[in-house]
């Protein structure tokens, strides 16, 4: 479990230089938890397919900026390995599932989905041997709501020419809570 803080206290100022330009911004605390890397290797025609997935949320002001409202973002991050390359076909389908649930404070019951989103990333596994992905939703949520949130995903996935069809779901483990 990770936890740490980008920028400082929104009184803080930011300046940045691009081409000569100088943009000033208001730095905001962002505060993120996450999951260590989990992994999996997929028996897939040619070499197996190797995949790194981080589940992680992330509380931010909102945006534009609110005095009552904060942003949660659910987010499954990672990278995968020995990929189609264009000239193998892995999967019929490879989806990301990433859910933003939760809670009330102290409760020890199910979560609730507040926000999901599916990320249908079959056609970059098959098209590039190694590269990132990436899936995520959101929701600004008051600041007077007393809750627990969190990350959750699913992999849902088809190896192509295997003849089982729809294998798994691969359940990922989620993020820790923020409160």
């Amino acid at each position: 479990m990770r936890k740490f803080q980008i920028g400082a206290v929104s009184v803080a100022t930011a300046a940045f230089c691009i081409g000569g330009l100088v943009f000033a911004g208001t730095a905001h605390a962002v505060e993120s938890k996450c999951t260590g890397t989990q992994s999996k290797s997929f028996s897939t025609p040619g070499f197996d397919t190797d995949v790194n997935l981080q589940v992680c949320i992330q509380e931010s002001p909102a945006s534009p900026p609110s005095e009552d409202y904060r942003t949660y973002t659910a987010v499954v991050t990672g990278v995968f390995g020995d990929g189609g390359g264009g000239s193998t076909r892995k999967f019929d389908n490879f989806d990301l599932e990433i859910r933003l649930e939760s809670s009330p404070a102290g409760s020890t019951g199910s979560d609730y989905v507040d926000s999901k989103a599916v990320c249908d990333v079959t056609a970059d596994i098959n098209r590039d041997d190694a590269g990132n992905l990436r899936c995520q939703t959101g929701l600004k949520m008051s600041k007077n709501m007393r809750l627990r949130v969190t990350g959750d995903a699913t992999v849902r996935y088809d190896i192509d020419a295997d003849g089982k069809g729809a294998l798994g779901p691969w359940d990922l483990t989620g993020s820790p809570h923020l409160s």
